[in-house]
């Protein structure tokens, strides 16, 4: 009987230290889990969005003068994160036997890019109060828009990542329609569609 009254002591402040440091963990690890969580769905994301661009049907037409297809990487602050991003990114060399050339900007205006096609934007950062910029010019050009931050897509970006028990695409519906861009129905079949 001593020994279990023992063991029953022993239990209470043991199990009340693990739920301090799960409180003390919860309340300060916020922010850590907000970073790595950004940074899981940043990299799933860049395995996702080559898919995005050979879903879409008019890519063809999307070759610059030197016949490949640009795909922007943009930042707001962190090049080194981009450039590492692109080295993955160009291992691709073609998408639907188009080559194509990856580069990098952290011009939120976007004017480089004014006459110059583009098929395809992944922002690298979030973009917060300069998203909109970005989504206005990436409609007006027909360019595809993924951002793989959380709310994103609902405010306007058209591709992005859908997350439950899998990743799934996650596409705005009208982001797309206003764009002119046509993607594969396989595709759409297989993504989560919002404002349908």
């Amino acid at each position: 009987m001593k020994i279990l009254f023992r063991i029953k002591n022993i239990i209470f402040p043991v199990r009340n230290i693990l739920l301090a440091c799960l409180a003390l963990i919860m309340f300060t690890g916020e922010g850590v889990y907000s970073v790595e969580s950004d940074e899981l769905r940043v990299n799933a994301g860049l395995d996702l969005f080559p898919s995005l661009i050979t879903a879409d049907l008019d890519i063809a037409k999307k070759r610059g003068g030197d016949g490949t297809i640009t795909l922007l990487l943009l930042y707001t602050d962190n090049r080194s994160q981009a450039i590492s991003m692109s080295y993955k990114l160009g291992e691709l060399k073609a998408i639907r036997n188009i080559p194509i050339r990856v580069e990098v900007s952290n011009d939120l205006t976007m004017s480089a890019y004014a006459d110059n096609p583009l098929a395809g934007i992944f922002l690298t950062q979030p973009l917060d109060e300069k998203l909109s910029g970005v989504i206005r010019f990436a409609v007006n050009k027909g360019i595809i828009l993924f951002s793989p931050f959380q709310g994103d897509v609902e405010k306007g970006a058209l591709g992005g990542l859908y997350i439950s028990d899998r990743v799934l695409p996650y596409i705005n519906n009208s982001t797309m329609k206003a764009a002119g861009i046509n993607i594969k129905q396989f595709f759409m079949r297989v993504s989560v569609i919002y404002g349908q």
